[in-house]
């Protein structure tokens, strides 16, 4: 039941990006997601879905006692690639189960009129923010330790 690899998707979040056209190095990232808004994505079965979502809200990210998931940067680092989009490198802290850590998270972005639009994928260890990957039927099933997360995220001035 659990031996396959699920997609969860944030559906609670708010952020506020900063930066200028052109300019990616003086921007920043501030958002968060609220831990408690993480769903399962695919999964047909009602009682699995119900079954893996509270175990990674109450044993997995303790929701009640760490309700938000969040990142913001301290530098950014960007190349311009030959298609008009930019390899972004957002340097900074994420805050997760009551630990921060110094993370790089990769993004490729792309600008139209007053949209900005960026997708990227990094991976993380849950031990490194004191999560204990969580087992089923006395530990003959386990969440690997590292996790893949991946973000599409559009932004539009306001």
């Amino acid at each position: 039941m659990f031996a396959h690899d699920h997609k969860i998707e944030v559906g609670d979040y708010s952020g506020v990006a900063s930066f200028t056209p052109g300019n990616f190095s003086a921007a920043s990232l501030e958002l968060t997601a609220k831990a408690g808004s993480l769903h399962l994505i695919g999964e047909t079965t009602l009682g699995e879905r119900e079954a893996i979502e509270g175990a990674l809200r109450e044993d997995v990210l303790e929701t009640a006692k760490y309700p938000d998931i969040s990142f913001k940067t301290k530098k950014v680092t960007t190349t311009r690639r030959g298609d008009g989009t930019w390899d972004v490198r957002l340097i900074g802290d994420m805050s997760l189960h009551g630990v921060k850590r110094a993370m790089t998270l990769p993004a490729r972005v792309s600008l139209e009129g007053d949209t900005l639009h960026a997708i990227g994928v990094f991976e993380i260890r849950q031990t490194d923010f004191n999560i204990t990957p969580f087992s089923f039927v006395k530990g003959t099933v386990a969440i690997k330790d590292n996790v893949t997360l991946s973000f599409d995220i559009v932004a539009v001035r306001s």
